[in-house]
């Protein structure tokens, strides 16, 4: 059986940048979710009319900022597929077939239920690099991951099994 994944945005303000990270997402047809999260009437405005030119994209209204978290919530509880892609609005995918590359990771990766790619931010031209914290003298120390698992979670750009959310709650 093959699992389901759906693509979460959430967004305030920032219209042009989030309608790029839209029409990058939708390309390949899997449903994405866009959350206007208390952003200004024209932001919005833009937004909308954007996701209402694409087919797969369905657009989710706030009125209020529910904060990253309760963005995602709500997301969360608008949705039904078994893994939910979030993005912030600031990622672009780099390849084409990243859809089927996280699907892949989604096949053969039984019994995780949070998936982090290799994140690039095109817009400072870095790349966010999967960390280990450990806690030395009372102090927070990163090292590098040296393999594929990691203890730090960058949320903007993970894919989460609903499995998850039901089993440990929400954000």
């Amino acid at each position: 059986m093959k699992e389901s994944i759906g693509i979460a945005i959430v967004f305030l303000n920032k219209d042009q940048q989030t309608i790029e990270c839209i029409r990058q997402f939708a390309k390949p047809g899997a449903p994405v979710y866009v959350l206007n999260n208390g952003s200004s009437e024209a932001a919005a405005q833009a937004v909308r009319l954007a996701c209402a030119a694409l087919p797969n994209v369905t657009y989710i209204h706030s009125d209020s900022n529910l904060g990253c978290g309760g963005g995602r919530n709500r997301l969360i509880d608008a949705t039904q597929e078994d893994w939910l892609f979030f993005v912030d609005n600031d990622i672009t995918p780099l390849e084409s077939h990243w859809l089927d590359n996280l699907g892949l990771h989604v096949k053969h990766s039984h019994g995780i239920d949070a998936i982090v790619p290799v994140v690039h931010n095109i817009w400072e031209g870095t790349k966010i690099r999967p960390v280990n914290m450990g806690v030395l003298n009372g102090q927070a120390h990163f090292t590098t991951a040296t393999s594929a698992y990691t203890n730090v979670f960058p949320g903007g750009a993970s894919l989460i099994s609903r499995k998850m959310f039901d089993r440990i709650g929400l954000y």
